[in-house]
């Protein structure tokens, strides 16, 4: 079935690929810990942040019916501003080995986790039960999407290494500005886009902002100090 092997593979075989690749590195706490920080992240800012302002605030409600392009964006701001700084207090704090690879697995853990929870479980639902629908174009664009994501989670995750070992707050702030850049353009275009077209447009800025943030993150590498010796 078109495009279901290759969902299949980005969602679910990469992840476990990716796992297996940092326990051979010895990273294999850093990526879980990137699962951790992707798991808190949805529970606390994905589901219960905006519940919680739309039920204490109800001109938020009042700007979610009437100007809902600039509640998406709102909201999606607020939730790449909190997501980078959960990030930050948990590399900080349960990181021990603060090292590029560390940084990477880090990033890929959380990037891993949400593919497998968003696209790989659903894939395999559709593929074993008859009763769910099965998209395999839907699941391969997405999966793609994801896969751009964790790219970007990669490249995000160092730059917070490079704020925490330099204690520099404009490497918070890029990643801040980066992260809420992707997901405010990704929110705001099904509102000034014909449907037809909207799906092609979010993956061209996700395929953007990944490569952006992956390259930075290869970059970075003979930047960043390399006198510790638990670098490899």
């Amino acid at each position: 079935m078109a495009g279901m092997p290759e969902a299949i593979i980005i969602s679910i075989v990469l992840p476990f690929v990716l796992f297996g690749i940092s326990i051979g590195r010895r990273r294999a706490p850093a990526f879980l810990l990137g699962v951790l920080t992707y798991v808190l992240g949805l529970l606390v800012i994905r589901l219960h942040l905006p519940d919680h302002l739309l039920g204490r605030s109800r001109m938020l409600e009042i700007w979610q019916m009437r100007h809902p392009a600039v509640f998406s964006v709102l909201i999606g701001s607020a939730g790449a501003a909190a997501g980078e700084l959960l990030r930050l207090l948990v590399m900080f704090i349960l990181l021990k080995r603060k090292t590029w690879q560390s940084a990477v697995f880090f990033g890929a853990g959380q990037g891993s986790a949400e593919v497998l929870v968003l696209v790989g479980v659903p894939a395999v639902g559709a593929l074993v039960s008859p009763s769910i629908p099965q998209h395999p174009d839907v699941y391969a664009a997405v999966s793609i999407e994801q896969l751009c994501i964790m790219m970007m989670q990669i490249g995000l995750s160092v730059l917070m290494l490079q704020c925490i070992r330099r204690r520099d707050w404009r490497y918070l702030a890029a990643a801040v500005v980066s992260h809420t850049a992707i997901v405010t353009t990704v929110g705001f275009l099904p509102f000034i886009m014909h449907p037809a077209h909207q799906l092609a447009a979010i993956l061209t800025v996700f395929i953007a902002g990944g490569l952006l943030l992956a390259g930075y993150a290869v970059v970075s590498k003979k930047k960043i100090d390399t006198s510790n010796r638990d670098w490899f």
